[in-house]
């Protein structure tokens, strides 16, 4: 469950799983809204510096909006390069002896990133941060959030390092932590999973919810974690306002109700073949078609007729 990534130690020139101390996740579903900030804690139990990496997988249709690391006491903030660029300033900075952080995608996988942690010191631990946004869907009158997330059967945990109780760090406790924070202008009814067991904490006025794991709970069992919000006027519109420094941020939020007549519809969809889209721009192209057809209503897929047709044009 969740987009969460094994770490991948190099040791005397071969590669070996690292034990984690900790994974958190916490979600924020804002009506149709969601944004995911998972942190994983890893500790350098060896003698030496050492690099470490992980691969993860997003959800399609997600975007990621921030990622940054902490080695020790230094926090790393990322920032977008060029690919061939990025990765060049990080085999400067390990050449240098500076600890450095790189993330980047796949060429034949977009949503598949991959995470490098160079010279982490001995005894001393890191904790990588990534936040993604992606959007909930309606089903009738229940907002649906689903995180696909990775294979996590193999992930291990070590126990965390022995510190002073003042040096104790919480940013994640040991082991699998998960949360998610509903907030709904409309008043929400009900809050559940069909994924996993959970516990749901209703705030008071019915417009928001605490959800966790429940006790004893695998989280292991299926990496696909759903949540159904059912609400009590799914087609209320609404907005919020964020101010941030001296600049103000909106976001309205509506799913109109359409009644629409059962006829057949005729949808089509152009894709560009040419010698221009081979490589990774045919792979974004399909990926788009995807999202496309994925946002469509359940309800088309009942009345109308889909055809695709694949046609080169010289």
């Amino acid at each position: 469950m969740i987009a969460v990534g094994h770490f991948i130690e190099k040791k005397d020139g071969e590669e070996v799983e690292a034990p984690l101390v900790g994974i958190d996740v916490q979600a924020e579903l804002i009506d149709y809204c969601a944004q995911i900030k998972q942190t994983q804690r890893y500790c350098n139990d060896e003698d030496s510096a050492v690099e470490v990496s992980f691969e993860f997988e997003l959800p399609k249709g997600s975007a990621i909006s921030s990622f940054s690391a902490d080695i020790g006491e230094r926090h790393l903030t990322g920032t977008v390069k060029e690919k061939e660029k990025a990765a060049t300033d990080y085999d400067d900075a390990l050449a240098a002896g500076c600890s450095a952080v790189l993330m980047q995608n796949k060429d034949e996988d977009p949503n598949t990133f991959c995470i490098q942690l160079g010279n982490v010191p001995p005894k001393v631990e890191a904790f990588v941060t990534v936040s993604y946004e992606l959007l909930a869907i309606m089903d009738e009158d229940k907002i649906v959030l689903t995180l696909d997330g990775s294979d996590a059967e193999s992930i291990i945990f070590s126990d965390p390092p022995e510190k002073k109780p003042r040096m104790e760090d919480a940013r994640v406790r040991p082991g699998f932590n998960f949360s998610v924070h509903v907030a709904t202008k409309t008043p929400l009814k009900s809050v559940s999973s069909p994924s996993h067991p959970i516990t749901v904490e209703l705030e008071a006025g019915g417009g928001g919810a605490t959800v966790h794991l429940a006790e004893g709970a695998n989280w292991k069992e299926n990496k696909n974690f759903v949540l159904e919000a059912k609400v009590e006027d799914p087609h209320q519109p609404s907005i919020r306002v964020q101010k941030a420094d001296e600049s103000r941020v909106a976001m309205v939020s509506f799913y109109p109700r359409i009644e629409t007549p059962q006829t057949k519809c005729e949808m089509i969809f152009v894709l560009d073949r040419s010698g221009s889209m081979s490589g990774s721009e045919i792979n974004y192209a399909k990926s788009t078609l995807q999202e496309f057809l994925r946002a469509l209503p359940r309800i088309l897929f009942q009345h109308f007729q889909f055809w695709l047709f694949f046609r080169d044009f010289q």
